[in-house]
């Protein structure tokens, strides 16, 4: 897999490594599904590779997680947004816990203890919006956003339950799109990084 760093849409980033051969997304291994990046990179990894969307602020939240990798955050995250969609839920942080169950009681536990680290996150970074963090990393000097995993140290993009195709939240789409890959299935969800 490749390394999955928070980025930023630039014309002078260094130049993409190459795909492993395979299937699934090239940074997080999982299936691609519906997705706004190409056809090995699915949708909560795109949101962490281009914090330049329109509406990233609604998209993702800004944590402070060093002990995991954003790879397995990305996976966690993923799993718990899948059971929360088959069981009717929202996945998206404003909605309740509605299942009333071990499983649905622990989600919503790590949901929140997540969320309890945009504070920490804000702390180090002087905010927990990726939107403000975009802008700081498309006026970084080229080589040190080329080091900007290691400024970044344990900041971590975590998915909000959210993923917009302009005005439209097409996240309860693309998590059903996980549970049945098809090529097709990238087609009525277009990319809309930059608008």
């Amino acid at each position: 897999m490749l390394p999955l760093l928070i980025s930023t849409l630039r014309e002078d980033a260094a130049a993409p490594q190459l795909a492993p051969e395979g299937e699934g997304c090239v940074y997080c291994g999982l299936s691609a599904g519906a997705h706004g990046d190409g056809p090995r990179c699915c949708a909560l990894c795109h949101l962490v590779r281009h914090l330049e969307r329109p509406r990233i602020d609604d998209e993702l939240h800004l944590i402070w997680l060093p002990e995991i990798s954003q790879a397995a955050l990305i996976c966690i995250v993923r799993e718990m947004h899948a059971q929360l969609h088959a069981k009717g839920q929202r996945p998206d942080a404003t909605s309740c816990p509605g299942i009333v169950t071990r499983e649905g009681q622990a989600i919503h536990f790590v949901r929140a203890a997540l969320l309890a680290r945009t504070d920490v996150a804000a702390g180090h970074l002087g905010t927990n919006l990726p939107s403000e963090l975009a802008h700081c990393l498309a006026r970084m000097p080229r080589g040190s956003y080329d080091r900007r995993h290691r400024l970044l140290g344990g900041l971590r993009a975590l998915p909000a339950g959210r993923f917009f195709a302009g005005a439209d939240d097409v996240y309860p789409r693309i998590v059903e799109s996980w549970r049945k890959p098809e090529p097709a299935a990238n087609a009525d969800i277009p990319n809309r990084s930059t608008g």
